[in-house]
């Protein structure tokens, strides 16, 4: 069992999430909403149990078919809490070259489940977690922390897909500990006091994963 440290990327998530629920993480700029850190935990902590009942589970991977949005980051949450690694796909690429990706994938860490995950599926699974009643937010709330008590930085936290030889693509881990550095380093250079913010504009499996700058803080 990993012996987690207070700033691993979980136990800074699960302290952002036991602030005010009023702090704000994320806008989502197509829809014009707020996320804030308690939702998000809410929404990936619900998440990660709806795919553990589908066979998603802790050292397992799963494939993420999504463009940059509210979704993407809940299912990243998800993976933290819930000890698996993601796939991450070009959203962009046709439905046959995504499966060739799946295929070498699976091949090259010989794993027999590597199910994909679409953002409409993952939004429909989090649908009910915002009826959630308290009896059920504290059975989440128990579930996070034995998520929190298993992380393991060390661990791979994405495979992302990078140009190759000989026209096939490259699988290159990275683990939840080279996250925080990196969301370390954003935050160092281009959100040095509280309450700066930053726009993500590039597509998520092109560029490097600083997507969670603010947990770097």
């Amino acid at each position: 069992m990993p012996v987690p440290t207070q700033n691993n990327f979980a136990s800074i998530l699960e302290a952002r999430a036991n602030e005010p629920q009023d702090f704000i993480c994320f806008l989502d700029a197509e829809s014009g909403q707020t996320c804030t850190y308690f939702d998000l935990r809410l929404r990936g902590v619900w998440l990660a149990r709806e795919l553990e009942a589908q066979n998603v589970v802790r050292g397992g991977i799963c494939a993420v078919d999504m463009a940059n949005s509210p979704e993407l980051l809940y299912t990243i949450v998800a993976a933290a809490y819930g000890g698996f690694s993601l796939l991450l796909l070009n959203n962009n690429l046709s439905g046959a070259e995504k499966k060739r990706r799946v295929a070498d994938v699976k091949q090259a860490l010989r794993v027999k489940h590597l199910p994909v995950l679409s953002e409409s599926t993952a939004h429909a699974l989090i649908a009910e977690a915002e009826t959630a009643g308290p009896n059920a937010r504290k059975v989440l709330a128990q579930w996070a922390r034995r998520g929190v008590g298993a992380f393991d930085e060390d661990a791979m936290a994405f495979v992302m897909l990078k140009a190759g030889v000989a026209g096939r693509q490259k699988a290159v881990p990275i683990t939840w500990a080279h996250l925080l550095s990196e969301a370390r380093a954003f935050n160092t250079t281009l959100c040095r006091r509280p309450g700066h913010l930053a726009a993500g504009l590039a597509p998520f499996p092109h560029g490097r994963p600083a997507g969670f700058h603010s947990f770097g803080a």
